[in-house]
């Protein structure tokens, strides 16, 4: 959000995303909406790319946390719910990694991913 945005329209940038009921995977239960934010879609969106190319969790999270310490301009790490998020995504990613690549997916078994 800009300073351009007049006050009384702030709240409307303030939280911007939607529910994502129905999308495999991020669907939750009990009847209850599954809303996400444009920053938590975003997340996941990252780390669908990492994981639905083979890539490892671990190497995503060096990958994700080198860019916010390049943003910070010094040594950090996402916060937890931007980890939740990019996880949440990395798992439908290598799920399809698996599917689509189940030859290469033999070479890029990382101990302890669950597959779905």
């Amino acid at each position: 959000m800009t300073n351009n945005v007049a006050r009384s329209d702030q709240a409307a940038y303030t939280y911007r995303g939607g529910t994502v009921d129905g999308v495999a995977g991020l669907s939750g239960g009990g009847g209850l909406p599954t809303i996400a934010s444009a920053r938590d879609i975003g997340n996941i969106g990252a780390g669908f790319v990492a994981g639905s190319n083979g890539m490892s969790w671990s190497d995503a999270r060096l990958g994700f946390d080198g860019l916010q310490s390049k943003q910070q301009g010094q040594w950090a790490t996402e916060g937890q719910t931007t980890q939740l998020a990019e996880r949440v995504g990395y798992v439908i990613g290598v799920n399809t990694f698996h599917t689509d690549h189940p030859i290469k997916s033999l070479l890029h078994v990382e101990s302890g991913m669950p597959l779905h």
